[in-house]
């Protein structure tokens, strides 16, 4: 009997050690050690416990198996997400991966869904998963990894041939647009970017097919390779975006001035404009910083510094005797805010100055994009005491109603009517321009005066304030008072 129980006990730890689920020394190195000298008592007991042990890790492992394909599975087109092809990139051994190229191929999807639907949309993404699941051959991977983006990760090649294989796709793929046949087609591009040995993050070799992405879209071109230069300048202004804040905090920010003048040459005060001291890069103008504060939410801080040194430099000129004004311009973002009229008035409040003698620049966006807000906060800032001028007439789209209903004192015509100015037509727009802003009993400032017969047009048309190169530079505010004690800038300047 005894050896009965023996024979049936060890036939059930072979089954189990077979399926992998005891004898935990089998896969160990030197001799295996026997059941006796692990000291198991085979009772009954034992090898049902084993028996529920190994079932529960069988159906355990299952489960976690259906929930990683699961979790790594696009809902929709049933292809892989995110998840999934940062998996299989991890899997890569580095030899292969080094010989890989990752290719993004999007569309807007939002566009789509704004013109067709979510069910059209719906329908291409599946379109171009089939698509994509014919071209994607062994040892090869694809998946949804955004909106309307996919991921592929092939071999490298030389680029022709990756060329003519990413042509070939966005042709395939860019036939489903065309047979909609309505007013908007959805187009692919594709960026690739061919990895290189010392790249390990998915991320990362994500983004770089991105930017080949996004250049291929701004360049209206089918694709483009991601290059190295491409990456170090994502870098670069990736480091200045999050330097922004830091920046205003640390007064790396200084505030320039170019001049105004009347018609007969005196100075009437000047335009704020901004200047970042970079300590690596050196002085920055607005063009490159000013679309990356409005990106990264911090132009209303640069608006306020720039404001607040204004206040200041106001009140320093009052203590001379100066009586001179200065234009401060906001971006759309700060002047549509709800605390835009308590922080003007928290730091006007801290200066000694004319009140009067601080134009609040606007622009014909802001009033565009945000008419009633900024309708409330212009009103607000005549209240404050503060003049009002609209920047850039006649580049936009500013209605005679908002000449009519909004509180402004001064018209900034933009410098491309005066350049335009050279014919009858030309000239005859520029001056009705002054005209109206006369008879709405508004004052005219023309920009971009660089010529002294565009000096000597403006004067015969009556407008009342000229500024430009013509006439003073963009100087630093410390320069500008070496100017002040001159009588006039005729245009010798």
């Amino acid at each position: 009997m005894k050896q009965h129980h023996s024979g049936r006990s060890c036939a059930i730890l072979w089954a189990l050690a077979l399926a992998g689920v005891l004898c935990p020394c089998a896969h160990a190195a030197g001799p295996v050690a026997t059941w006796s000298e692990l000291g198991v008592a085979l009772t009954a007991e034992t090898v049902v416990i084993v028996l529920l042990t190994a079932s529960m890790a069988v159906l355990w492992g299952k489960y976690k198996a259906a929930e990683q394909q699961e979790d790594e599975s696009d809902p929709l087109t049933g292809m892989g997400n995110r998840k999934y092809f940062l998996h299989r990139f991890n899997e890569l051994p580095d030899q292969i991966r080094s010989q890989t190229c990752i290719a993004l191929v999007a569309f807007d999807l939002s566009r789509v869904n704004q013109y067709y639907g979510k069910s059209e949309a719906d329908k291409l993404l599946l379109f171009v998963a089939q698509e994509l699941s014919q071209t994607v051959t062994a040892g090869q991977f694809a998946a949804r990894v955004s909106g309307g983006g996919f991921a592929v990760a092939r071999p490298t090649g030389s680029e022709e041939e990756l060329g003519a294989w990413a042509q070939s796709l966005l042709n395939q793929l860019n036939q489903y647009g065309e047979r909609l046949g309505q007013g908007y087609h959805p187009k692919f591009h594709m960026g690739i970017y061919p990895l290189q040995p010392t790249d390990r993050d998915c991320e990362s070799a994500l983004f770089s097919a991105h930017l080949g992405f996004r250049q291929a879209v701004g360049d209206n071109l089918p694709y483009t390779f991601s290059r190295p230069e491409m990456l170090q300048r994502a870098n670069e202004v990736l480091e200045m975006k999050k330097r922004t804040l830091v920046a205003v905090q640390n007064r790396e920010f200084h505030m320039f001035l170019q001049l105004i003048v009347r018609q007969d040459g005196s100075i009437m005060g000047g335009e704020a404009l901004s200047r970042w001291e970079h300590p690596q890069k050196g002085l920055l103008y607005p063009g490159s910083y000013i679309a990356l504060m409005e990106s990264e939410k911090t132009i209303s801080a640069l608006d306020l510094y720039i404001f607040e040194e204004t206040c200041k430099q106001l009140e320093l000129w009052q203590s001379q005797g100066r009586n001179l004004k200065i234009s401060c311009n906001f971006t759309r973002t700060t002047i549509s805010g709800d605390d835009f009229i308590p922080q003007l008035q928290k730091i006007s409040e801290k200066y000694n100055f004319d009140h009067s003698n601080l134009i609040i620049e606007i622009t014909e966006a802001t009033m565009e994009k945000s008419k009633e807000a900024a309708f409330a906060n212009i009103s607000k800032c005549k209240d404050l005491g503060f003049q009002v001028a609209l920047d850039d007439a006649g580049y936009g789209y500013t209605s005679f109603a908002d000449l009519r209903d909004y509180p402004i004192d001064i018209v900034k015509i933009d410098r491309s009517v005066l350049t335009a100015a050279v014919d009858h037509r030309g000239a005859a727009l520029l001056s009705g321009m002054i005209a109206l802003a006369h008879s709405l009993g508004m004052e005219a400032l023309c920009e971009g005066v660089e010529t002294a017969e565009q000096a000597e047009l403006l004067r015969g048309l009556g407008c009342d304030y000229l500024q430009g190169f013509y006439f003073c530079k963009v100087l630093p505010k410390e320069e500008v008072e070496k100017l002040l004690d001159l009588r006039d800038l005729s245009g010798k300047g």
